[in-house]
């Protein structure tokens, strides 16, 4: 799996585990993952998602004589 598949596949897994209204123990024990392995998705995930917003936004500078 490349590095690609693998961050769709974590995206997927977060947004699912979001969507289910379960807690993260809940969730894990019915999709056979461990609750760490979880954590460190939604860190992944929410990093992910705070760079793309960064990456969108500039501040143009201008040079004063």
């Amino acid at each position: 799996m490349t590095h690609e598949e693998q961050s769709i596949f974590r995206r997927q897994q977060v947004n699912d585990y979001r969507a289910s209204g379960q807690s993260a123990a809940v969730w894990c024990s019915e999709n056979n993952l461990s609750i760490n392995t979880l954590r460190s998705w939604l860190t992944k995930c929410n990093r992910e998602d705070k760079a793309a917003s960064h990456q969108d936004s500039f501040i143009e500078l201008k040079q004063t004589s």
